[in-house]
């Protein structure tokens, strides 16, 4: 249990650009109270979504065919492997096509 805290604080003690520019900015006007105030509700808007992904993440897999203990049927297996796949070939083609367009010098704003 020691282990999993240290991971979770190091994890979380890392710091968020964007609660620093609401720390500064909130300093800047004197109002020291309310960037803290605004940083701790980031903070709990970034804990409940990261909570809330990583538990229908896990749910998701006990359902799907990457369990062991899964009692899906071979249609639902089929349909997790297929989605897998296809995820995945999405990935794929998304990052081949930002390199081939890396090499395509071009104005950022279209003009010429």
């Amino acid at each position: 249990m020691r282990t999993r805290a240290a991971l979770i604080a190091s994890i979380g003690l890392r710091p968020c650009t964007g609660a620093i520019l609401v720390l500064v900015f909130a300093n800047s006007l004197n109002l020291g109270w309310a960037g803290i105030a605004s940083a701790l509700a980031m903070a709990a808007g970034t804990a409940i979504t990261v909570t809330s992904l990583a538990t229908m993440a896990i749910r998701m897999r006990a359902m799907s065919f990457l369990s062991d203990e899964s009692d899906a049927s071979p249609l639902w297996r089929s349909v997790t492997a297929g989605a897998a796949l296809l995820g995945g070939l999405a990935i794929f083609v998304l990052g081949a096509t930002m390199i081939l367009a890396s090499f395509a010098p071009q104005h950022p704003l279209g003009m010429s």
